[in-house]
């Protein structure tokens, strides 16, 4: 027996036609993404690379959201050319939908969309110049806790 919710996110439709996706990890809340790794899976550092204009920052930051808010799931985020609090706008316009935030104007329904990112287990580090040593260290300390 299996709880409907689960069978609902294990299907996607492709060409009209459902295909069962089997999810083994984290959902990156992108079906083609997902359809191609599986979600993310535990234990695997996975690295997003790209040429400065592509994007890049705006995916990781989209998969980061949806991963966090989505499925409660702790996300380290290490920017070495963006502030934590450049990354932490860009967060709170996806999650909006828009493209200027004026907090003096929020309605209820943004106010708990905002309140939900900030409950979320995201954890921005903006040092620049860090060594893979420090990022890992980060990244265990940030584990333990």
């Amino acid at each position: 027996m299996q709880p409907i919710g689960k069978l609902i996110s294990n299907l996607q439709t492709e060409n009209g036609t459902k295909v069962e996706i089997n999810l083994t990890g984290t959902p990156s809340g992108l079906k083609n993404i997902d359809k191609q790794t599986y979600g993310f899976q535990n234990g695997t550092l996975t690295i997003l690379a790209g040429r400065p204009g592509m994007g890049t920052t705006t995916l990781a930051l989209n998969i980061t959201r949806y991963a966090s808010t989505k499925h409660n799931k702790r996300i380290a985020v290490f920017s070495l050319d963006q502030t934590a609090e450049q990354l932490t706008k860009d967060i709170l316009k996806a999650e909006l939908e828009a493209s200027f935030i004026d907090y003096d104007k929020l309605d209820n329904y943004q106010e708990a969309k905002i309140k939900k990112v900030a409950q979320a287990a995201i954890y921005i580090d903006d040092t620049q110049c860090i060594s893979i040593f420090e990022l890992m260290e980060r990244a265990y300390l940030l584990k333990s806790q």
